[in-house]
């Protein structure tokens, strides 16, 4: 498909096929507060995802991103670009405004505090740590795969978990709309996941909906 003449009402759209162009765009532009206004974000990876195109009225793509500011360790992100007739924009995907939990799921200090808050046992919630969260794939207005790394001083487990359109903030509302699951289902392996792991369990593999946990040993 030649995306530079498929449709002359967006005229911006080959932009958005562009990983060169993408990449510069998100240096030169990066849609997210600096802790140092004069640091500059380099993009180290910048790999297209996944594409929607509704002709005439606008085409998305969504780019896997490893960005690096001054000072600081390289983080995975996911970029996204929309083209509509009015022009072109880009964002990172926690700006999401039909799901406003993304920022939260993609903060593993705050969703181990939340994990912390609700263990009936807080001596061993506070024994494992989810260490990282890493966005792995995201749908815009529809879905986003997490990927959690969970460690304790014995093992650790990497949990994958995705979260609907319609989810909140699991963490806090225990609500995750998964179809065909429970509200909540989801979010109930999540923290069954890491409760085992803080008592130093064998957790080979188990699922949930669309959660899947795999014990891998440090």
């Amino acid at each position: 498909m030649n995306w530079q003449t498929i449709d002359p009402t967006l005229p911006a759209l080959p932009f958005a096929f562009d990983g060169n162009a993408v990449t510069q765009r998100f240096e030169h532009h990066w849609p997210a507060q600096r802790t140092n206004a004069d640091s500059r974000t380099t993009v180290k990876q910048c790999r297209r995802q996944d594409v929607t195109y509704v002709p005439s009225t606008r085409g998305v793509t969504t780019y896997s991103l490893v960005a690096e500011a001054a000072g600081s360790a390289p983080q995975p992100t996911i970029g996204v670009v929309e083209v509509t007739p009015a022009g072109l924009q880009h964002r990172l995907f926690t700006d999401d405004p039909t799901m406003p939990g993304l920022a939260l799921a993609a903060d593993a200090a705050a969703m181990h505090q939340q994990w912390v808050a609700r263990s009936a046992d807080g001596e061993q919630a506070t024994s494992a740590q989810i260490y990282a969260a890493t966005p792995v794939r995201y749908k815009p207005g529809s879905r986003c795969t997490f990927r959690y790394d969970l460690r304790s001083a014995r093992t650790g487990a990497l949990l994958w978990q995705t979260l609907g359109a319609g989810w909140r903030s699991a963490v806090a509302d225990g609500v995750n709309p998964i179809p065909g699951q429970p509200a909540g289902a989801g979010t109930a392996t999540h923290f069954a996941a890491a409760s085992l792991l803080a008592r130093g369990a064998d957790v080979v593999s188990s699922g949930c909906g669309r959660c899947r946990i795999a014990h891998v040993r440090f």
